[in-house]
């Protein structure tokens, strides 16, 4: 699912350098490429900040696949060696540290999956995100999304209640782990994780709507119409 990541586009760049470096009207293009390389990696060590650099090692990768035919004619035993050893090294410290640092693509897989409705085929990404990142409390979050929506209310609970231990502050885990615990009949609970939402953030109207459609589950018609009319002015405000 993650081909084209940076793990992969840069062993083939790094190579293309490499085998560019022969060709005297690419040194200069290779220079750049480094300079810039080195100075990404010295200062910035987040991923995202490595994107100006991938059109460069796009640019390279298509060079070395391009010219891995006349490679292969050409070169002899020893230098298909150290180009295969070398490529086996980059591909794996690329990869190494994709896996252990970036869990953002199967997050991001997982969020696409669950906005198009197959939340099935979310659960997988989300739980590689979390096994890449076990803090990860986002990935809990859409962990409980997808259950919740699948009506496999036990699991939902289980991984917002992960998703709120991991980052108590935010509103919206709280609001989730209490439509989860109003799915279950946790009446006492769900009332509970909706006021700290709102405690939390008080613009935020969707707990108000929740503590509305529970109230009249109870038959407290008199707080359930107070509920929906909060939420009502937050709306309107927006």
């Amino acid at each position: 699912c993650y081909l084209f990541h940076f793990g992969w586009i840069a062993p083939l760049g790094l190579l293309g350098m490499v085998m560019g470096w022969g060709e005297r009207r690419l040194r200069l293009l290779v220079l750049l490429a480094l300079s810039y390389g080195v100075s990404i990696v010295t200062f910035f060590v987040i991923s995202r900040y490595r994107l100006p650099l991938v059109p460069l090692l796009i640019l390279f990768a298509a060079y070395f696949l391009a010219s891995i035919r006349r490679f292969l004619r050409k070169a002899g035993v020893r230098k298909k060696a150290i180009y295969s050893l070398l490529l086996i090294g980059l591909f794996w410290i690329s990869n190494r540290d994709a896996r252990l640092s970036h869990p953002n693509a199967p997050y991001n897989w997982g969020s696409a999956y669950l906005r198009a409705g197959n939340f099935l085929e979310a659960i997988p990404h989300f739980k590689e995100a979390i096994r890449l990142y076990a803090g990860y409390a986002k990935a809990y979050n859409g962990l409980g999304n997808s259950y919740l929506r699948m009506g496999r209310v036990d699991e939902s609970i289980v991984a917002y209640e992960k998703a709120v231990s991991l980052e108590p502050e935010k509103a919206h885990f709280r609001n989730n782990l209490g439509s989860a615990y109003f799915e279950k009949g946790r009446w006492e609970e769900a009332i509970r994780e909706y006021q700290r939402a709102l405690e939390l953030n008080p613009d935020y109207d969707k707990p108000y709507y929740n503590l509305g459609n529970l109230y009249r589950r109870l038959g407290k018609e008199g707080k359930a119409r107070e509920m929906f009319r909060k939420a009502a002015e937050l709306n309107h405000l927006e």
